[in-house]
């Protein structure tokens, strides 16, 4: 059903409430079109956006409206160079210089690269022998919003989203391993 919602089927002041919106990609044009369009209308509430390969084919341009009123873009590492042709320390400067405040790359095993343009950490993954990666890149991006949401910094932010994926993958499903809390050392800040 994802692929065929449109526009009028949002509430929009129950979108507009959020203080982030998470967006991904879905497959057909008519998501597409209303996913553009409720970021068009979005007043308060900021934008994190994960394109998946799906949306990552379709270009920049094609992606602008959603990129312009990002805040937070969570590409993994094929993904942004599908849309800069760049590696991803390049690539993250391209598109902070269109504006996104922060970038997040998914780097698999490596863990993950995370900048604001001012800051940047390439932060390890935490040790797991995979059972299943599936839904790794959507808990790392629920771990990285959770640090948004309570204010941490950027670095922990990163470990975060490092540490949910890590999670996720040490079982088979994409949730059966998700923490359903998160170790008090995520309070801390970034490395000496």
């Amino acid at each position: 059903m994802n692929d065929n919602i449109v526009f009028n089927e949002i509430n929009r002041d129950y979108a507009e409430s959020s203080r982030i919106m998470h967006l991904t990609s879905f497959v057909g044009d008519t998501s597409f079109e209303t996913q553009k369009r409720l970021v068009k209308s979005l007043k308060r509430a900021k934008v994190c956006f994960d394109p998946g390969e799906l949306y990552a084919e379709r270009g920049l341009e094609a992606l602008s409206p959603v990129l312009k009123r990002t805040y937070a873009f969570l590409p993994n590492e094929r993904e942004l160079r599908m849309l800069t042709r760049k590696g991803y320390k390049e690539g993250s400067k391209s598109l902070l210089a269109k504006g996104i405040e922060i970038i997040a790359v998914k780097l698999g095993r490596k863990g993950c690269y995370v900048t604001d343009g001012r800051e940047n950490y390439l932060i390890p993954a935490f040790e797991r022998k995979p059972k299943d990666t599936t839904g790794a890149g959507d808990a790392f991006c629920a771990g990285f919003i959770c640090g948004l949401l309570r204010g941490r910094d950027l670095y922990v932010c990163g470990k975060l989203g490092n540490f949910v994926a890590s999670r996720c993958i040490s079982s088979y499903g994409a949730r059966t391993g998700l923490p359903t809390d998160l170790p008090i050392y995520f309070s801390s800040s970034k490395p000496a």
